[in-house]
């Protein structure tokens, strides 16, 4: 075997770690976020998708070296994106409506008007 067979297999199994690794972590995150839902882990979501976005946005135009060919797989990503974007932006929505309920719920009952 080759020097370079060697490497593509180091680069595919690390991949492959790299693959697994990063489901793990998201696997742990949604646990956590399952037993104490909030704002946090939506939010950076909805940072990160929109970053990807507007990456996606500017190599389909060109601007930072892609080829701007508008194929269907970038295509895709973007409207799935976009999608992610809407679900997050709901969660965030939904988690600070639980905040809100939370602290009603803390505060007591609210004074009758008697």
């Amino acid at each position: 075997m080759s020097g370079l067979e060697g490497r593509g297999k180091m680069i595919a199994d690390l991949s492959l770690a790299m693959m697994f690794g990063f489901a793990l972590v998201q696997a742990l995150l949604g646990v956590w976020h399952w037993r104490h839902p909030g704002t946090i882990l939506p939010m950076i979501a909805l940072i990160v998708v929109a970053w990807g976005v507007i990456q996606t946005l500017l190599r389909l135009s060109g601007v930072t070296g892609g080829a701007g060919s508008l194929g269907m797989v970038p295509l895709l990503k973007l409207i799935l994106m976009l999608l992610q974007i809407l679900l997050f932006a709901v969660a965030v929505r939904g988690g600070n409506t639980l905040d809100r309920i939370r602290r009603a719920a803390a505060a007591g009952p609210a004074p009758s008007a008697d």
